[in-house]
């Protein structure tokens, strides 16, 4: 999808100085993973079209309670991309098959792709949906950028995990998990989005899809989820603050502008940190959306309007 007109808000990263001559910025949407339970009947797995099996092994035990005996790893014959079945569950209340398909990174999970696994599950749950972002280098979105106005819901950051090239937001124990980092396998900047059961069902009753056409819409619908309550881009109203300031902090004020102008060269969320502190209610008010957000709405819904008319195609 091509992101004509975007403006980032930082004029040394401004499209008209990063971008080439004769080119344009791209933002692309991927769906990078994807991971279903699923009730089936009979011990015997289904062959699925357009993959093959490349082995069949036991599963080893990877934390206190042993989950599934074993796992069958499938790869599609066209692209990249690869599912672990896992089946013979060892506990009463887990389900008889968990599935986790991961993408080809240069196609992502295709809505055939897709179908063709779903197609064999009945009375199935989406328990993870990540879908991945990726942001062409003419748009100068980077590790900075993402720091100093990711806003990602109530999401905080955690500088335990990622490594020193990576920005990581919330954790797999929360409703979603972000990652952003440079992906060198398709030259971009990504920020991935990886969203759980608690966002995923979140709005309605949690109950199986009997039809795999119905699991095909919730995945079309999961961008609509995500944007932009847990994912956007804002920067800080300046302006706005230093009236406030002024009226309430008087002489002061000067001096909490500066060093809040500081922490915000680090990141948004040192910077409202201080403010919360100083004494500054309601520090989201001053917080304003910033032009690539337009952007990114347009690439997430053409992304969703496209695997949806998939699923009406097919369905």
């Amino acid at each position: 999808m091509c992101a004509e007109g975007i403006d980032t808000g930082d004029p040394k990263r401004s499209r008209w100085s990063r971008r080439k001559q004769g080119s344009d910025p791209i933002l692309t949407v991927r769906l990078d993973r994807l991971r279903v339970v699923s009730w089936a009947k009979g011990s015997r797995l289904p062959k699925i079209r357009g993959f093959k099996v490349v082995k069949d092994t036991r599963v080893r035990p990877q934390g206190r309670i042993a989950t599934y005996e074993r796992v069958r790893e499938l790869r599609s014959v066209t692209t990249a991309t690869r599912a672990w079945w896992q089946y013979r569950p060892r506990r009463g209340w887990l389900k008889a098959w968990r599935i986790t398909v991961v993408a080809d990174d240069q196609n992502g999970i295709t809505p055939k792709e897709a179908l063709h696994i779903l197609r064999r599950c009945r009375f199935a749950w989406l328990v993870l949906v990540e879908l991945a972002i990726d942001f062409s280098p003419e748009l100068g979105i980077d590790r900075t950028f993402v720091s100093r106005h990711g806003l990602f819901g109530k999401s905080r950051r955690r500088t335990d995990r990622g490594g020193p090239d990576h920005l990581r937001y919330g954790s797999r124990k929360s409703g979603k998990l972000i990652r952003s980092y440079f992906k060198k396998e398709v030259n971009a900047f990504r920020v991935e989005a990886e969203l759980h059961s608690q966002i995923l069902t979140r709005g309605r009753r949690e109950r199986p899809r009997r039809s795999p056409y119905n699991l095909l819409g919730d995945l079309a619908g999961v961008p609509y989820k995500l944007f932009p309550k847990h994912l956007s881009f804002v920067q800080i109203d300046w302006n706005s603050l230093k009236k406030y300031a002024g009226r309430r902090f008087g002489p002061r004020s000067e001096t909490i502008i500066h060093i809040a102008r500081r922490k915000a060269q680090i990141s948004l969320s040192a910077a409202c940190q201080f403010l919360r502190q100083v004494g500054v209610n309601n520090v989201h008010r001053f917080r304003t959306p910033m032009g690539i957000n337009e952007s990114i709405d347009k690439a997430v819904t053409k992304w969703s309007l496209d695997f949806r008319e998939y699923c009406n195609r097919v369905a």
